[in-house]
């Protein structure tokens, strides 16, 4: 069977290898175009076109993906993992099987851009993978398979991302499997129940410690280690993370109450929040003890909302 794989970032890229490696016949890859990046703003392959070439396998990234039509209509099936663009539907409709996406929730809930995201952001206490068919309507397609996993109540979107990746590899095994066994079988989705996550803009990014601790829990876990929460602290934008517990102990909205060896004790409108980390303009990601010890947080100061 003939395959071909459409992605481009990290998430996307640990499908690829996987696929290679038990013996998937992937030969062709589709990904988008090298962009600029970091200071100098020179063009960089995607994680998935770097992977693609360190395996020999053809990269291509065309314009325009109705041009590959007639390529793809030689194929029995695409396999896409987070690629990032509209598929036009002769691009669809191409191989013999159809693409097929492996999409990190429970469809159809969260269909679009930042599943995880949202999930953790909505303090959601399960999610999952599915692989689906992919149609015109976003994220719409009807199910080949789907697994189901708890959420942990401080789980970050590093920590799940990373056990979500696991379980699409897994679960693209037991696809091929069922396709070699000629079971495949799809159910559609209920339109009914769906639900979005859509891109993240950056007025997502802002944490406000006005809200429930648990509100700004999930805001903060939601985009740990990446992109972060923004906060503002005596004039400075500054990104947190790390939310290690709820404290009962009060104190006025979004000012630290203390600062341990385990954080910073930050007040919210129903209690405080635990923070373990912060980062400074230009600068690493730190604890808050060595923070402080470094005189750039005090007890006492106050995190508001940026103006963005």
């Amino acid at each position: 069977m003939r395959v071909f794989f459409m992605g481009s970032d990290e998430y996307s890229a640990q499908h690829l290898k996987h696929l290679v490696d038990i013996g998937v016949n992937v030969d062709l890859v589709v990904t988008q175009p090298d962009r600029p990046k970091g200071r100098g703003k020179k063009l960089r392959p995607t994680p998935v076109k770097e992977t693609a070439m360190r395996l020999g396998l053809e990269v291509i990234h065309p314009k325009d993906l109705r041009s590959i039509t007639e390529r793809l209509s030689s194929y029995e099936i695409g396999i896409l993992v987070s690629f990032g663009r509209i598929i036009p539907p002769e691009v669809l409709r191409a191989p013999k099987l159809g693409i097929f996406n492996v999409h990190p929730s429970l469809l159809p809930k969260y269909r679009g851009a930042s599943p995880i995201n949202r999930a953790l952001e909505n303090g959601e206490k399960e999610t999952g993978v599915t692989i689906m068919k992919v149609t015109e309507k976003l994220d719409a397609g009807p199910i080949a398979l789907q697994r189901r996993v708890e959420i942990g109540p401080f789980e970050t979107f590093g920590e799940l991302e990373r056990r979500l990746t696991e379980l699409g590899k897994e679960m693209l095994e037991e696809f091929f499997e069922i396709l070699e066994k000629g079971e495949l079988e799809l159910t559609p989705q209920d339109d009914s129940l769906a639900s979005y996550a859509p891109k993240i803009r950056k007025e997502d990014l802002i944490v406000d410690f006005s809200k429930e601790c648990e509100i700004v829990k999930n805001k903060i876990r939601a985009y740990d280690p990446k992109p972060g929460v923004m906060s503002n602290l005596n004039g400075t934008i500054v990104k947190l993370f790390g939310v290690k517990s709820i404290e009962s102990e009060k104190g006025e909205p979004g000012r630290i109450i203390r600062i341990t060896r385990e954080g910073a004790l930050v007040g919210c409108s129903s209690g405080s929040v635990l923070i373990e980390k912060v980062q400074f303009p230009g600068k690493k990601v730190v604890n808050f003890w060595d923070a402080f010890n470094g005189r750039k947080v005090k007890e006492g100061d106050v995190f508001t909302l940026p103006g963005i």
